[in-house]
């Protein structure tokens, strides 16, 4: 097809010179025209290192759009590491500036999908995932429908996005926005920068003062109170609670907490469970694993145990951040920062609270090893002491027989020595359901007060175990104490060991080592030293004691001795019954002693008690069934330690009378029985087979003397008799009356047979029946 060229005029060949002419000129006014807004861009570019706020830069941008929008939605992103965790949202509506919004929303680590090389229209904010519902609200109240996205990138990460609400922009403005959206992002980026760098220098400096306050800090209380001030903003409360483990390792919630706000420092008890009874929660294992929980709405948190969802509601707290203090693996503190409100945790405050957990952790690991070695210090400062006591204990005991006196002074100077507030000696005495205090230190007690130790179930460990027991709350060991415990609360002690008294594998008493000092504990090495001293307390015991019953058996035997030259020394019957009343006291505890005479033939005995104070009470007992029966016919002693189980009669009487323990002995002489010596005491098992053997002695000395005075008064009547009868019959070969005769012959006769009435019977032939009868009274 061909086409006809029309022909060339001057006009045309005019038009078209001048059109080459404006071609260059107009080609330079299009483009100044589409770079125009690239360099308002530029130029407000340069004014957004005067600005301080994310206001300021929205501000900016809405005065370069002008109206071409109807409202600047600035949104900046925080990172933790490499994810981002939250955003800072400013829209600002150009046709009123002053009701901009600030918001702040959680990433979760995502980010909406955004081509950081292009603008991104929506035409639908309400309805596009790339818009966060935090905003539509405010979207909604401006009318925003239609939205232009740019990302804000600096080396490939994504700061922030800038978005304009309003129709499709032009090529040439989007290309402006474009420069401007890289300045911001640049901008942004510095600020960051120095915000990080300022904020590691503020977390510098606080971890600085954090350090030095943990230095010089005592106690937790002041450690938290200096943490405190650290915040900014502050919390409403700092909490930092114990979460220590018990005997069976599982968590005990709680000892001890501390909590710290703007009006002071407190510290109480106000969170006390265990959580063994509840079902351990997501909060708490998560903390149990070293990992924080962070509840910016207390409503909305499912996982809080009942008693600390109780504690924080009653205190109206909305928000609460919980960091575990981890110590060897183990959940040893929670440290809570709670608010009045909703909160959202700055990465700068969970990073401070993850130091001050730091911190404390090592603090408290500082305070462990100080106390451990202060512990360790003071155990070796009370092992020094203890080997002090051993030799002062030593040098007491060998130097002086033990008595009331040394005992005293050996418990003082084991107060002194090892700065107890009381020191006691317990001898057990012969009575097993009772001891008493043979010294003390102070003297709180009282020497000589017996103790019962029935139900006394620390008595039956060291009668089990000989081994020191310790009690380490005086005032709740009833069930230790027993009956005791009311004698030892009243002496206001916290911790005593109790270490026994053992020689030749006896039990013969106890040392009592008392503090009133909280917290004081005697250790392993300390008890073994204890019992070396209860040792050598006991042995010099023993040897004193046997040493004193060396020199009694002597006194005892120069006295039977004494007592067998005084005894056979008269054949009076009563003086010998004052004698024996006199001697048997003197040489073992008798609260009664009497005899008990038997003649051949009788069933019934004479039993005669002996007293200092009264003569002689003489009373006749049947002898079927008595123990003098059993001894008489065996003709061996008979030791009865508890008179409640014996089942011979006379020992019922003995009973009804107070006595709980009695010895007797045989009195017999040639094989022939005389009767028994029976001394009886009221306190049960207070004779031994010693005493036993000792009494034989004295019995078989009484039943000699009775025995010589038998035979004495036998002699005496026969020459009083024979003397009578010399005296009748040389009568009776002198003339006399008859009458007179018979009268004389019957009252020598009455006196030598001890009669009060005689008769005489004469045979005569006269008398009817061969008899007559004189009667003669004495």
């Amino acid at each position: 097809m061909q086409v006809e060229t029309p022909a060339r005029t001057p006009a045309s060949d005019q038009l078209e010179a001048t059109l080459l002419i404006l071609a260059p000129m107009l080609g330079l006014m299009v483009a100044h025209w589409q770079g125009l807004p690239v360099q308002r861009a530029l130029t407000i570019g340069h004014k957004l290192a005067d600005t301080s706020s994310s206001r300021d830069i929205a501000q900016l941008v809405a005065n370069y759009m002008g109206d071409n929008c109807a409202l600047v939605d600035l949104t900046l992103y925080e990172y933790d590491d490499d994810l981002p965790v939250q955003a800072h949202a400013t829209l600002l509506p150009h046709a009123d500036a002053a009701t901009f919004a600030e918001i702040t929303f959680d990433l979760s680590g995502t980010l909406p999908e955004l081509d950081p090389e292009r603008a991104h229209h929506l035409a639908d904010v309400f309805t596009t995932p790339l818009v966060e519902a935090a905003k539509r609200d405010i979207y909604r109240t401006h009318h925003v429908t239609q939205m232009t996205l740019l990302a804000l990138m600096v080396q490939n990460r994504r700061v922030g996005t800038l978005g304009l609400a309003g129709e499709p922009l032009e090529s040439h403005t989007l290309r402006g926005l474009q420069h401007l959206a890289h300045q911001i992002a640049v901008q942004v980026q510095n600020r960051s920068l120095v915000a990080r760098t300022t904020q590691a220098r503020d977390e510098a400096q606080y971890l600085y003062h954090l350090g030095q306050t943990v230095m010089t800090a005592n106690d937790l209380p002041h450690l938290v109170k200096a943490a405190y001030a650290e915040f900014d903003p502050a919390p409403d409360q700092l909490i930092v609670e114990a979460v220590p483990r018990d005997a069976e390792q599982s968590l005990m919630h709680l000892l001890r907490q501390v909590t710290v706000s703007a009006q002071g420092l407190e510290t109480d008890a106000a969170i006390k469970t265990d959580l063994t009874k509840h079902a351990l929660t997501t909060t708490v294992q998560t903390l149990a694993k070293g990992t924080p929980v962070l509840i910016n709405n207390l409503k909305t948190e499912p996982g809080l145990l009942p008693p600390m969802r109780a504690f924080f509601e009653t205190r109206n707290f909305q928000a609460v951040g919980l960091f575990p203090v981890m110590r060897q693996g183990q959940l040893s503190h929670i440290i809570a920062a709670a608010y009045a409100a909703p909160h959202i945790y700055t990465a700068r405050e969970i990073r401070l609270l993850h130091h001050l957990s730091e911190q404390i952790g090592y603090k408290l690991r500082h305070w462990e090893l100080l106390h451990d070695a202060q512990t360790q210090i003071a155990q070796l400062t009370r092992l020094r002491r203890l080997v002090a006591a051993l030799q002062s204990t030593a040098r007491i005991v060998n130097q002086h027989l033990v008595s009331t006196d040394v005992l005293q002074d050996l418990c003082r100077s084991l107060s002194e020595t090892l700065l107890l507030d009381y020191t006691a000696i317990f001898r057990l005495d012969q009575v097993p359901a009772s001891g008493n205090i043979v010294g003390e230190h102070p003297a709180r007690l009282g020497t000589d007060t017996l103790l019962p130790l029935t139900g006394f179930t620390v008595y039956q460990q060291l009668q089990k175990n000989r081994a020191p027991v310790v009690i380490e709350d005086v005032e709740s060991a009833q069930e230790q104490l027993g009956p005791t415990h009311e004698q030892f609360q009243t002496l206001k002690l916290t911790t005593m060991v109790l270490a026994p008294l053992v020689m030749s594998n006896e039990l013969i008493g106890m040392v009592v080592l008392a503090t009133s000092q909280p917290d004081y504990a005697f250790g392993p090495e300390e008890q073994q030293l204890i019992q070396a001293l209860s040792t050598q307390i006991a042995t010099s015991l023993r040897n004193t004691e046997l040493y004193t019953e060396i020199q009694r058996r002597a006194n005892q035997l120069e006295r039977i001795a004494a007592f067998g030259r005084l005894v056979t020394s008269t054949f009076e019957h009563d003086e010998i019954l004052r004698r024996v009343m006199d001697v048997i006291p003197n040489l073992l505890p008798a609260d009664q002693v009497s005899l008990a005479l038997v003649h051949p033939g009788e069933v019934s005995m004479r039993v005669i008690a002996l007293t200092h104070t009264t003569a002689p009470q003489e009373s006749r007992l049947p002898m079927a069934g008595s123990s003098v029966e059993e001894v008489l016919q065996t003709q061996m002693p008979m030791l009865i330690p508890e008179l409640q189980s014996s089942p011979y009669s006379d020992h019922q009487y003995m009973t009804q009378e107070g006595l709980s323990s009695v010895l007797t002995v045989p009195l017999i002489i040639g094989g022939r029985p005389l009767g028994t010596l029976n001394i009886g005491h009221q306190r049960p098992r207070i004779y031994t087979p010693t005493d036993l053997t000792l009494v034989q002695q004295v019995g078989n000395q009484i039943a000699t003397a009775l025995e010589n005075a038998r035979l004495f008064q036998t002699a005496r009547q026969r020459a009083t008799y024979e003397e009578a009868l010399s005296g009748i019959t040389s009568r009776l070969q002198q003339p006399t009356d008859l009458r007179d005769l018979l009268h004389q012959t019957m009252q020598d006769l009455g006196q030598v047979l001890g009669a009060s009435k005689a008769r005489v019977r004469l045979r005569t032939q006269s008398s009817p029946n061969g008899a007559r009868e004189t009667k003669l009274e004495k």
